[in-house]
């Protein structure tokens, strides 16, 4: 199965994207038994990336952090009123929770789309994307994309990386005195490799409109595939 499923994540960036958005969309009206279907076909695809674990690795605590701070927040809004509405405490629970898995489901959704597919053909599916509403001006949103896909994993293993060197290297210091210090290091470091990043672009001719024109052949089992998928989604959501 997991080969089945290498094989799929090879189809057109264009299918992949299209099954990001449509699946993060029905994420948000789906119940629980269709958020759990999500759940395990994620744990599959996961699965046939092959290094999916160990490359996100330092990455899921930073994610972890932010659904937990969000479902936090949901519930102690919803426990003090703060939605306008006094909810009892089980009910308050559940929909934290719920809220908790879909914020889950579509940190999962992204890093599966970001590991399957490189920037470069990420940004180039953007670019045939947005083409009929930006014009010329597509290769500049499918740049940025590329950029940012590529950069966001680079910043977290940086970051990580910092906080591990001072943990070792900066004993003498408080917790308080790291904390403070973290972000000037980061960002000086972060803006040495933002340099880089812009001179390999400039190398290799990235930065012209010409390097973002969008070539894709006609795979009709990847687009009939996709389209499977996302109704196989739309019933999971109805359930």
């Amino acid at each position: 199965m997991s080969k089945n499923f290498g094989r799929v994540l090879e189809f057109d960036a264009r299918v992949k994207i299209a099954l990001a958005l449509c699946f993060g969309i029905l994420t948000w009206y789906a119940g629980p038994i269709g958020l759990g279907l999500y759940g395990v076909g994620l744990y599959f695809v996961c699965a046939s990336l092959g290094d999916f674990w160990h490359a996100n690795k330092k990455a899921f605590r930073a994610y972890l952090l932010f659904v937990v701070f969000w479902t936090a927040l949901k519930f102690l809004l919803d426990v003090v009123g703060g939605s306008g509405t006094e909810i009892p405490l089980g009910d308050a629970f559940s929909n934290a929770a719920l809220l908790g898995v879909r914020l889950l489901i579509l940190v999962f959704i992204g890093l599966c789309l970001a590991q399957a597919t490189s920037p470069r053909k990420l940004g180039l599916a953007l670019s045939w994307a947005l083409r009929p509403f930006l014009g010329k001006r597509a290769w500049k949103t499918a740049l940025a994309c590329g950029l940012m896909i590529h950069f966001l994993p680079l910043a977290w293993s940086t970051i990580s990386r910092i906080r591990e060197t001072m943990s070792r290297r900066c004993g003498a210091l408080s917790r308080l005195q790291r904390a403070a210090l973290l972000p000037k290091v980061a960002l000086r470091v972060l803006s040495q490799k933002t340099w880089t990043q812009t001179l390999g672009i400039a190398a290799r001719g990235l930065d012209t409109p010409m390097a973002w024109q969008p070539d894709f052949p006609l795979n009709a089992r990847a687009w009939m595939f996709g389209l499977a998928l996302a109704v196989v989604g739309l019933l999971a959501a109805g359930l």
